[in-house]
């Protein structure tokens, strides 16, 4: 007889098969980065300014690792007090380039993240037409994309008429620095300014390459976010050098605008933020009575209005920014 626990649609076991290898290579990639942090860092920067915002009231927020994340007062973000070396060496870390190059590591990562590339695809073609006018033959300039299966998607799309890669584990550093591409008229940056120092130039850098009228898209860990600010160093996701640098959406529009964009588009689509808080309770500071109450005492429903919420009020710790190029 077949019972609830041992049996498993075929697809179902392939997926949780997946998920537990994709979990085992997070676990690589962590450790992997927590050796070079427990090597490399060796004192704080000692960082006396916002590397967002220029405000000089940052003050302490968490250590993890031996790191000290500090927080500004004015913008909300959030930053790694590290030294700019140390970064670059981390950024271009043969062991973890291997993982991530792997086969293994491209294939499931593909096979788990397929549908979501899928689901990009179609809100990329559909934002280029409310904001452009067409959805089609776009060039595209994008910049550290570490996935294999996403640029391939991409490229045969109709959203793309020309493609470039730029500062990507995919290509050599030769290539990536002879690199002289022409404007385009779309520009992507997913999970890659959480490892800027220098977030500013980087978007004056986004702005030169980038045709008038053109869009830049970004996706990034931001600081405003609920879990982040919840759980602080005890969140697994966020951990140095991995992510050095998590604006808050304040913080992303003073850049966009110190740089000659106009934000259109500030959203945080998640829909797990409060289910993994309360996965990792034990995280939540032992003062933060409100949170604590609200985890042991809410109820279901409770729990879907408050996650309804976040992700409403742009408070979820992922953010989808489009930007467009003023002049």
């Amino acid at each position: 007889m077949l019972t609830a626990f041992n049996y498993y649609e075929p697809e179902e076991e392939s997926r949780i098969q997946t998920g537990m290898k994709e979990t085992s290579l997070f676990e690589q990639e962590m450790n992997v980065a927590e050796r070079f942090t427990r090597i490399h860092y060796k004192a704080p920067a000692g960082r006396t300014k916002c590397v967002v915002c220029g405000s000089n009231k940052i003050l302490e927020f968490y250590e993890k690792w031996g790191v000290k994340y500090l927080r500004c007062s004015d913008c909300y973000s959030i930053m790694a007090d590290v030294q700019e070396e140390d970064v670059e060496e981390y950024t271009h870390l043969k062991e973890m380039r291997d993982i991530r190059l792997s086969d293994e590591s491209q294939r499931i990562g593909s096979e788990s993240r397929q549908q979501r590339w899928k689901e990009l695809l179609d809100w990329l073609q559909y934002r280029t037409f409310r904001y452009c006018g067409r959805n089609t033959n776009f060039s595209i300039l994008d910049y550290g994309n570490r996935w294999k299966g996403l640029s391939q998607l991409l490229q045969e799309s109709a959203l793309c008429g020309k493609y470039e890669l730029r500062d990507s584990i995919l290509i050599d550093r030769e290539q990536d620095e002879d690199a002289k591409a022409e404007p385009a008229d779309l520009i992507l940056a997913l999970d890659y300014i959480q490892q800027k120092i220098k977030p500013i130039q980087f978007f004056r850098e986004v702005h030169n390459n980038l045709k008038k009228d053109g869009l830049f898209i970004l996706g990034v860990k931001a600081g405003s976010g609920f879990d982040i600010l919840t759980l602080r160093g005890n969140n697994k996701n966020t951990f140095p050098y991995e992510h050095i640098l998590m604006p808050s959406k304040e913080g992303i529009s003073v850049m966009l605008v110190q740089t000659g964009f106009e934000l259109l588009e500030f959203t945080t689509p998640g829909t797990f933020d409060l289910n993994y808080v309360k996965a990792n309770k034990d995280g939540v500071a032992e003062d933060d009575y409100f949170m604590r109450y609200f985890l042991e005492t809410a109820t279901p429903g409770a729990e879907a209005d408050f996650q309804r919420f976040i992700q409403k009020r742009g408070l979820s710790s992922y953010a989808q920014v489009i930007a467009r190029r003023m002049d």
